[in-house]
């Protein structure tokens, strides 16, 4: 039983991880400003990553979260300070 709800849990926070690199991403994309369009996409960077690095994730949770990590890694790369 505890190996049921373990299991549900684990798809759970998948679930959500990549929900949350969705949404992160259309928030950086809408951001008012480019700080917040970099903070934006930093969180859904990190979402990304956490469902790329769970071995229990679906392969379609590993496809979706490969597109959200690299429109991410777009956005920082476009935000990035100039020095």
């Amino acid at each position: 039983m505890t190996a049921i709800l373990a299991a549900e849990a684990v798809a759970l926070s998948t679930t959500h991880s990549l929900a949350m690199a969705r949404a992160d991403i259309h928030s950086a994309v809408n951001a008012d400003d480019t700080h917040r369009r970099r903070q934006y996409a930093l969180s859904a960077r990190d979402n990304a990553i956490t469902v790329l690095l769970e071995p229990t994730s679906q392969p379609s949770e590993r496809e979706y979260a490969e597109y959200y990590l690299a429109d991410a890694e777009d956005i920082i790369a476009a935000t990035a300070p100039v020095e």
